[in-house]
């Protein structure tokens, strides 16, 4: 049960003898409030937790629960957002096997061919004659032609937003060639007969055996009302889609609903002389004299000023003795398609096709093919195919239809008489990563970027050197360096050499550092180095002998580096050679920096890795390495696991070149490997750029001043998008929410150490468990005290912050005995519970109770 903590001011404890490096943080400095910081940064554990070498078994466990609890706080929001989709209804996500849909990727590459298994409109079904019974297959096809139909989504802009956004785009078809075989159509719809559809031919041309058949086409069932095959080869087929079908006598009248609308139906005459003939009033609507489908004087369907189509099927006259009136049976609320194929002998390929008429227009773009044939008295269908080529482009929005597009141009039946569409949810994107290019005054460009460690890391990327050449680092003394050289190469000094100041890269295991050369002592044989992301420096021992080895350890990987070029330069001490820095013992042969890396060609170059492994490589001009003159700096940030040569023979890359242009160092737009790249100026604000690449990665180009920025956003996943193929009423949804997926980043072995094992407390963050007199380091980050006991008081627990003058932080929780500490540790170890309490920088721990009081100098005169 959370206790209640009652928070009062009362007198500052004393402290003994003056700080020495030291002071307390004050009420401008760190807070109580604000831990786990310092010790968790961006995610990541930084500092160690110390307990005396002969630390109670109290102090023991109390570290332990604190390492435990920042565990749980090292971890670093992935910060993704985003868009979820519910599609209710008959519909197939683009994706295949794991497969999904990425960028600018054709969905036919994703999947071409559509069929049962994916949507339930495009089922099996049959037909049955006097003949025998014949199945059909449904299928449909996605255009595969590069650059026309549905092809991808896109980040574009277009005629509706000149602000680039997410689209999926479709593209005219500029070969107006109508032929399947090219495969420019957006779709083609086939249903096809394993076993060829027969139908004999009576005296007037009709295939008498198909007449009032029903054939479903994408979820949707049609009769066959009328056929028609002129010379063996034209063949017209009449369908009838209806809402409702029935048959009245004549002179009755009736009400029938369809949807929300009533409709009054009255048949007014039926002629059962000569040419059969009808006339209906529909709603007060009087249509003109219909006929039957065989026949030739009358039209055989009407359509009401609602748009609400009448077909006739057939008039049924009364006999002779019959009680009932003429009757007619007719199709209300129907759709009317007309399949004509000038050829159902020949392919598509080379008549050019047919054509698809609704209530008897002409659907534009449509084009059909039906494969048949014939014999003595029979005509065969072995399938019906219906393609559509775009004349021109469409672009459906995030949250979009394909057929709002098309309903915008009053082309809306262009989706196979509205039985399928396109919908466009949205694009996945997840653990991103902020890269930054950005100047620093006229003559410096900085890089800014986390590494796997989630140390943000700012680089002093670029510098204007003597005669306006851009180099690599931050100054002439403050150079950062990339290359490695043979050693084999004499002599040894055209090797890389790192003197005080400057800056080399490491990675291994996609762990990347910055490293700072900060000092040679050469009086005590040390080294000093600063990891810039962190912020740490440490300090390294070597021998005075030629080639000395310091070796230095990262995320569990060692690092080897030589002091002093070796004999063939005077001065042994002032400086490192990279060429020996590697996950191992130096060897005589060629290492890169970064071993097992070579990213770029002709040379071998270490890389920064992004948190989400986005790759980082730099160069000098065309050559690697700061030593070599040159007039601009290339940064290559490398999408994919090796930076290598995709499928394509094209590395997956975005270009930034930073070079002088006669006035500032600057930065040139950035370019791509991908021929499909290329920055966009948008129209709200034309100082801004940009563009997302095939993998995701979103580029924003700044031009506001007279140097260009640019803000790069890298998702560690290529970025996906959901589009779906629907047929009937599919209802979409989309709920825009942020992801609380985190990275945990763990706290690696040896964070605790003895106070022993800590050379220097005020090199880095620590938490120190135990008292003065338990803990030598909480003595030496107090000052060492000449009473290891003063300021503490029996039955209370102190937890208490001090900064030292190089920036870190010691956090102290301890207690007069061995149970006041434990009681402090817990309170850390909870610090979630004491929100409210733990405040300023020192707390004052009530045992007994576990009341927390904070301590300020401020009360001491009224206690």
């Amino acid at each position: 049960m959370r206790l209640r903590k009652a928070i009062k001011r009362i007198a500052a404890l004393g402290v003994g003898a003056a700080f020495v490096g030291s002071t307390m943080m004050g009420a401008m400095a760190a807070d109580l409030a604000n831990y786990p910081a310092p010790f968790i940064s961006n995610g990541v554990f930084s500092g160690v937790l110390v307990v005396g070498d002969k630390a109670a078994a109290e102090d023991v466990i109390g570290v332990s629960d604190i390492a435990t609890s920042l565990q749980f706080a090292a971890t670093k929001s992935a910060g993704a957002t985003t868009t979820s989709s519910t599609v209710e209804g008959d519909s197939f996500l683009v994706k295949n096997s794991g497969d999904s849909l990425n960028l600018l990727q054709n969905l036919s590459g994703v999947k071409q061919i559509l069929n049962a298994d994916d949507l339930a409109a495009l089922g099996d079904g049959s037909i049955t004659n006097e003949k025998g019974t014949y199945t059909y297959k449904q299928y449909l096809e996605l255009g595969t032609s590069s650059g026309q139909g549905i092809t991808m989504v896109e980040y574009t802009t277009n005629d509706v937003s000149d602000d680039p956004a997410f689209y999926l785009r479709v593209l005219e078809d500029p070969t107006s060639s109508t032929t399947f075989a090219d495969g420019t159509a957006a779709y083609n719809y086939k249903l096809d007969f394993p076993t060829s559809l027969k139908s004999d031919r009576d005296s007037n041309n009709d295939l008498d055996d198909l007449d009032n058949k029903k054939i479903t086409m994408l979820g949707k069932e049609y009769s066959i009302v009328n056929t028609e095959i002129i010379d063996t080869h034209e063949l017209t087929i009449d369908l009838m889609g209806g809402a409702w079908s029935g048959t009245m006598e004549e002179g009755e009248e009736k009400t029938i609903k369809l949807g929300d609308t009533e409709y009054t139906v009255r048949v007014d005459i039926i002629t059962d002389t000569g040419t059969r003939s009808t006339k209906l009033t529909i709603n007060g609507e009087t249509t003109e004299e219909l006929g039957e489908p065989s026949g030739t004087a009358y039209p055989w369907s009407y359509k009401l000023a609602d748009g609400t189509e009448i077909g006739i099927r057939s008039i049924l006259p009364n006999e002779a003795g019959d009680v009932t009136q003429d009757m007619v049976e007719f199709y209300l609320g129907a759709q009317k398609l007309t399949l004509y194929d000038p050829d159902i002998t020949s392919d598509i390929t080379s008549d050019g096709g047919g054509t698809i008429y609704e209530s008897g227009d002409s659907i534009t773009d449509l084009a059909l093919s039906i494969t048949g044939g014939n014999s003595s008295s029979d005509t065969i269908i072995s399938s019906i195919q219906i393609m559509w080529e775009p004349s021109e482009d469409y672009y459906v929005p995030v949250g979009g239809k394909l057929s709002e597009q098309l309903a915008a141009n009053d082309e809306g039946s262009n989706l196979f008489t509205k039985n399928i569409d396109f919908f466009f949810a949205g694009v996945n994107i997840a653990d991103q990563d902020d890269i930054k290019l950005s100047y620093s005054g006229s003559s410096k460009f900085k890089l800014t970027a986390t590494n796997k460690d989630g140390d943000a890391t700012v680089i002093d990327l670029a510098y204007l050197g003597s005669s306006n050449q851009v180099r690599l680092g931050k100054a002439a003394d403050k150079a950062m360096f990339i290359e490695e050289i043979q050693r084999d190469i004499e002599p040894l000094a055209r090797a890389p050499n790192v003197t005080k100041g400057e800056y080399f890269l490491i990675e291994k295991n996609k762990f990347s550092h910055l490293m700072q050369v900060v000092k040679f002592d050469t009086s005590a044989n040390e080294l000093q180095l600063k990891d810039i992301g962190s912020g740490k420096t440490t300090k390294h021992s070597y021998t005075d002998s030629v080639d000395s080895n310091v070796t230095f350890y990262k995320n569990g990987n060692s690092f080897i580096v030589t002091v002093g070029p070796g004999a063939s330069t005077v001065g042994t001490e002032d400086h490192l050679l990279l060429e020996d820095i590697t996950d191992g013992q130096p060897t005589e042969a060629a290492q890169d920096v970064v071993s097992g890396n070579s990213l770029l060609s002709g040379g071998n170059n270490a890389t920064f890795y992004t948190q989400h492994e986005g790759i980082l490589a730099f160069t000098n001009g065309s050559t690697v390495g700061a030593v070599v003159d040159e007039n601009e700096v290339v940064v290559q940030l490398f999408e994919d696991e090796d930076g290598q040569e995709d499928e394509t023979g094209e590395s997956d890359f975005v270009q930034f070149t930073v070079y002088h242009d006669g006035t500032n160092i600057n930065l040139r737009a950035p370019n791509s490997s991908d021929e499909k790249f290329s920055l966009m100026t948008w129209d709200s604000d034309s100082n801004r750029q940009t563009e997302y690449t095939e993998w995701g990665t979103f580029v924003d180009f700044d031009t506001s001043g007279d140097q260009n920025s640019v803000k790069v956003v890298y998702p560690g996943k290529e970025v996906t998008a959901d589009v779906y193929i629907t047929s009937g009423g599919v209802v979409t949804s989309s709920v825009s929410e942020s992801a609380e997926s985190v990275t945990i980043n763990k706290i690696e072995v040896g964070a605790t150490k003895l106070a022993s094992e800590v050379a220097d407390v005020e090199a880095q963050n620590a938490i120190l468990v135990g008292g003065p007199c338990a803990n030598p380091k909480t003595a030496d980050a107090l000052g060492n005290p000449v009473d290891c006991l003063e300021g503490y008081e029996a039955g209370k627990g102190v937890i208490q912050l001090v900064e030292f003058t190089g920036g870190k932080v010691a956090m102290i929780v301890a207690g007069y005995t061995a149970a006041d500490t434990r009681a402090a540790t817990t309170i850390v170890a909870n610090y979630k519970d004491y929100a409210d309490s733990l405040k300023g920088a020192k707390v004052e721990v009530t045992t007994a109770t576990s009341e927390v009081k904070e301590v300020t100098a401020a009360a001491a005169t009224t206690e």
